[in-house]
């Protein structure tokens, strides 16, 4: 049993991870659970998952082992004839006044986000607020503000030319 609450990225990152392991075990069933944000450590300790991923740098717990498996990147994005997206590069204050996607408030992009756009004093509208990835990306394919989302997230939406970074 699996716990995760970023299914979206998950489904991103690791299915090379499970098909080498499904390889190496191949009469193991592998169930994913979908935990609500932040739940994961708990379940683990619960019993509920043997084994949980969670995006976050910053956690420490004496009860459990964390260990790196990919580091990830993230990245603004926007519609391709977002104004922004003509330029080839962007700082911060660039973002000022922008609508803006954003995961549901606790979300590890959404802190990054919000942190950055804090730091450098960037006044914005917060236009959506939505708790998955697909959904963000849908959003701002089609216009309704910029967002900031994992790389591995936006791949392929990127080089066919559906959202620009």
């Amino acid at each position: 049993m699996i716990g995760t609450h970023e299914t979206t990225l998950f489904s991103y990152m690791l299915p090379p991870f499970l098909g080498a392991f499904k390889k190496c075990f191949p009469n193991i069933t592998i169930s994913i659970n979908e935990l609500i944000e932040n739940d994961t450590s708990r379940a683990l300790k619960a019993g509920e998952c043997d084994l949980g991923f969670i995006v976050d740098r910053e956690l420490s717990d004496p009860d459990l082992v964390f260990r790196t498996i990919q580091e990830e990147e993230f990245v603004v994005v926007a519609a391709p004839d977002h104004p922004l997206a003509a330029r080839t590069s962007i700082v911060p204050e660039d973002l000022g006044g922008s609508e803006i996607l954003m995961s549901i408030s606790g979300g590890r992009c959404r802190k990054l986000f919000e942190t950055m756009l804090r730091k450098h004093n960037v006044q914005y509208t917060l236009t959506y607020e939505i708790n998955n990835y697909e959904t963000i990306k849908k959003c701002a394919m089609h216009g309704l503000g910029i967002c900031l989302l994992p790389r591995t997230t936006v791949t392929a939406e990127t080089k066919n030319g559906q959202l620009a970074l």
